[in-house]
């Protein structure tokens, strides 16, 4: 599904060059939950925003389900982001003046298929993702991890296959994080979706299926993983 071959990417120019990628290479099937793991400056954020085509300029090449990033006109690009990658950050980039429900729409103003019954689809996913009930709340009125999740069901509006996470768990406490990955966790399991998750925690990069390990814009280790089970899991559907 992903493809990342010889990929390296500088800032700067002559004496202030900063090479932040060397050189990287890796495949990611369908259906995989893999988290990236190092320390700031690693290179983990670039990589993943080369991956969702939010970077063009490196060199090496890039492929997500067979179509090269660098390759495809703007326009052409920017559908596949709007139709086939969703995306979670830190920041939770809500519109405050919006309702939950609005919020979590806001891709039907932007997808090329207007989506006629966009706030049905935006409560369900509220729903999906344990915040049933919450729909008309504005983002004041509800709490960090409580506006992750209206993050989550916002990517997932457009029906993606792939979800790229940008330290996700970064502005949440320990267990909040935990609740929040195991949103992640069950819509791997239960929707094969595929999920790259950039972190600097080793707890959280625990509840992968593979653990990317990257040091000075290289890949240091790749290696399977067997998910941590906290005692607390939430399921689906459940109230903070």
């Amino acid at each position: 599904m992903i493809s990342v071959s010889k990929v390296s990417k500088t800032y700067g120019d002559g004496d202030a060059q900063t090479r932040v990628l060397k050189n990287v290479s890796l495949e990611i099937e369908a259906g995989e939950f893999v988290a990236i793991i190092g320390t700031s400056g690693s290179g983990k954020t670039t990589l993943l925003n080369v991956v969702g085509g939010l970077d063009r300029e490196f060199t090496g090449d890039v492929s997500v389900n067979g179509a090269k990033i660098s390759g495809l006109p703007e326009a052409k690009l920017a559908e596949m982001r709007n139709t086939q990658i969703g995306f979670v950050f830190q920041q939770f980039n809500l519109l405050d003046h919006l309702t939950a429900a609005e919020n979590v729409a806001l891709p039907s103003f932007f997808s090329p298929k207007e989506t006629a019954d966009a706030e049905r689809r935006a409560v369900e996913l509220l729903e999906r993702v344990g915040l049933s009930g919450r729909s008309e709340s504005n983002p004041t009125q509800l709490s960090g991890g409580q506006k992750q999740r209206v993050a989550i069901a916002r990517s997932l509006f457009c029906n993606p296959q792939l979800l790229l996470c940008d330290e996700p768990t970064g502005s949440l406490d320990r267990n909040t994080g935990v609740e929040i990955l195991n949103i992640f966790r069950k819509l791997n399991e239960d929707d094969g979706l595929t999920l790259i998750m950039v972190t600097h925690e080793e707890h959280i990069a625990r509840m992968a299926r593979r653990i990317i390990r990257f040091e000075d814009g290289e890949i240091v280790s790749d290696k399977a993983n067997k998910p941590s089970d906290p005692s607390r899991r939430l399921q689906l559907g459940e109230e903070e």
